[in-house]
């Protein structure tokens, strides 16, 4: 009669869930409290703003201290925080779809590896912040690049040798910045695809707890 009534074996957990899950765990930590920095920054006065990036241009613009005048690196940081403040129509949407996919993505992440019976809205959760943040990554690369061009406008009337070596480093930036627009595309477009296979799904649809395989 026990073994009648006993349960079926649970599917075993994945074996790439976890690595995948620790990244997202990560990503969507960062990615929350970056999103939510960038609403926070720009939602507030625009005399504050600016004197923010003015007060510690290097830290909010990523320029060097040295660069030209205490003069000159005012004028540059100044038409840059104009710059940033002019897109905040863009920004701050953009914030707040970041912080919601990180945020499912953080949380989806922790619920599908977790032994509950929330694995399967885990990674449903999971999903849907990996599909959101492929286009926000796109978007967020665009205005990245943007915002360089912004930057080299802005100290092309220095006639400094730190503002030419400034030019010269940013399309070094820009590729950096392109490489890691790829890698996150790379995990999101793998998690997305691999959270559709019908391992994890049988799992995730399983509501007992499982042994990890």
């Amino acid at each position: 009669m026990s073994a009648a009534l006993a349960l079926p074996p649970s599917p075993p957990r994945p074996r790439l869930l976890i690595p995948l899950a620790l990244v997202g765990f990560l990503y969507g930590t960062m990615g929350t409290i970056t999103a939510w920095s960038t609403i926070v920054t720009l939602t507030g006065s625009h005399d504050r703003f600016t004197s923010a990036v003015e007060h510690d241009a290097g830290r909010m613009l990523g320029l060097p201290t040295e660069l030209g005048t205490p003069d000159q690196l005012q004028k540059v940081a100044a038409r840059k925080a104009e710059a940033l403040w002019s897109r905040r129509g863009v920004l701050v949407p953009l914030g707040g779809a970041s912080a919601i996919s990180a945020f499912l993505i953080l949380l989806g992440s922790l619920r599908t590896v977790a032994r509950s019976s929330r694995r399967a809205w885990g990674r449903a959760a999971w999903q849907l912040g990996a599909l959101v943040s492929l286009p926000c990554t796109a978007v967020e690369t665009a205005v990245g690049f943007l915002h360089s061009r912004d930057l080299i406008k802005a100290v092309a009337d220095l006639h400094d040798p730190l503002s030419d070596q400034l030019r010269a480093l940013l399309p070094v930036r820009d590729s950096l910045v392109l490489m890691q627009a790829c890698v996150s595309a790379l995990y999101l477009i793998g998690v997305a695809t691999y959270l559709s296979t019908a391992g994890v799904r049988r799992y995730c649809e399983d509501g007992q707890p499982s042994p990890t395989s």
